[in-house]
């Protein structure tokens, strides 16, 4: 083998190594991404005489109020998806994207919609970042500018339960889940998959797992992986359930699990069975990283590292912050959290927490409400009056500029420099809707959808 012949090989493999470290580098940022937080809401919805419009938060109507149902999947964007044409009888309807200009965007792709955030507590309900189209029955992704994420493909795509920024997608009858990014991040081969609610506020929704399902002839049995997609249980559990707050845990590592196998439920930490599974139920305290467990009737204590505090053989057990009490057979009995017997004497009391401390509302903006022989007005910060002492009850000024004025039993607004923005028209006895953006007040549907309105009924 001559040296040109040596010197190509050593290329050819040089090439397929540089490839497959470039491929693997290229699949982890593709699978990894991160949730956009909105700082500005811009844009929100305009309720009017039961039709759905945009307005933003100067109160300025962006889009009249002339469909059924209006999205704002990204309230920081001028993307609107509007719903219109609904039949009753066959519950059809037709979508179209349009923007601030009222220009209507996208229109190569057909039945663009939205994608809920599904059991996820939001006022912004949607994924932010992507719309899913219909071409043929299957569906795709397209990112806010139009851009193919991917191409149609699934049978359905919709959100993924207790995650945001994963989809929840579907061939051939089986589901499986990608991110924003198109990233397949489990294969679609599993009957069920749900995020595990695990929650915490610094990382909010980052650290959740996986619980996944398959149909076997005994019914449904779980399996469940971690945040990075590594399997912890297989999938032979009647029942998952991840727990959060406990003490002794590492928020980034740790994952809790009460499972239920043949009947009987265990704890899991990680991977290892750190109760064995031989109880009837399983409840983590809340405290003091302590689990009370019950079988027969009867009931003990564990901690988080497995270690029996307390024999299964009472018949009540209460933890609280600094002592167990027990009773059996009608004798109560006191122990300590590492279950050694206490005299009831010895136990401090617990300190209550003050449910009636107030907290200080700083004011801030150009206008501040003040009170004076049982009317208000506004001042501003030099306490000059700028609006007269006339009104039943004022707001603060919003974020947005606009505060609420109260007379005669009802609402209207003013903006940042006092002028009269609507005259008190508005009936509103929820304190939540006593919240206006120009001459529209707030309402909260439900936990999830809030829009503006002017219907003065």
């Amino acid at each position: 083998m001559n040296n040109k012949i040596k010197k190509l090989i050593i290329i050819v493999i040089a090439l397929i190594i540089i490839l497959a470290i470039g491929f693997l580098v290229y699949n982890k940022i593709k699978k990894s991404y991160d949730v956009e937080a909105v700082t500005i809401e811009k844009y929100f919805l305009l309720n009017s005489d039961n039709n759905i419009g945009v307005i933003d938060n100067k109160g300025n109507i962006i889009i009249k109020p002339q469909y059924f149902e209006v999205h704002i999947p990204n309230p920081s964007k001028p993307i609107f998806v509007c719903y219109y044409g609904y039949n009753e009888q066959t519950g059809e309807y037709k979508t179209k994207i349009v923007n601030d200009q009222g220009t209507e965007l996208f229109t190569k792709y057909n039945k663009i919609e939205t994608i809920n955030l599904n059991d996820i507590a939001t006022s912004m309900p949607y994924e932010k970042n992507v719309l899913k189209y219909e071409e043929d029955g299957k569906y795709g992704l397209i990112d806010l500018k139009g851009n193919i994420v991917t191409k149609p493909i699934y049978d359905s795509i919709d959100g993924l339960s207790n995650k945001e920024g994963e989809l929840l997608i579907s061939q051939n009858e089986k589901y499986g889940v990608i991110n924003t990014k198109g990233a397949e991040l489990i294969k679609p081969e599993y009957n069920y998959i749900s995020g595990d609610a695990y929650y915490t506020s610094e990382k909010k929704y980052a650290l959740s797992g996986y619980i996944l399902g398959i149909t076997t002839s005994d019914g449904y049995r779980y399996g469940y992986m971690n945040c990075k997609r590594k399997k912890l249980l297989n999938t032979e559990y009647n029942e998952i359930i991840r727990l959060g707050g406990i003490g002794s845990e590492n928020t980034d590592k740790d994952v809790f699990l009460v499972a239920k196998k043949d009947g009987q439920y265990g704890l899991v930490k990680n991977k290892k069975i750190m109760i064995d599974f031989r109880y009837q139920s399983i409840d983590y305290s809340g405290v003091n990283n302590l689990f009370i467990v019950t079988r027969s009737k009867k009931t003990g204590v564990y901690n988080s590292e497995g270690k029996k505090i307390m024999a299964t053989k009472y018949d009540e057990v209460q933890v609280h912050e600094n002592y167990i009490y027990t009773k059996q057979n009608n004798e109560e009995a006191y122990y300590n959290l590492l279950g050694n017997r206490v005299d009831k004497s010895t136990i401090k009391e617990e300190e209550k927490k003050d449910e009636n401390q107030s907290t200080y509302l700083e004011q801030t903006g150009k206008l501040i409400p003040k009170e004076k022989n049982g009317k208000w007005g506004f001042v501003d910060k030099n306490d000059n009056i700028v609006l007269d002492y006339k009104y039943e009850e004022a707001t603060q000024l919003n974020e947005y500029g606009f505060a609420g004025i109260k007379q005669n039993g009802k609402w209207g607004s003013i903006d940042e420099n006092g002028n009269i923005v609507v005259e008190p028209i508005y009936n509103l006895d929820n304190y939540y809707e006593i919240n206006f953006i120009g001459k529209y007040y707030k309402v909260i549907y439900d936990y999830r959808t809030v829009y503006y309105s002017d219907d003065i009924n």
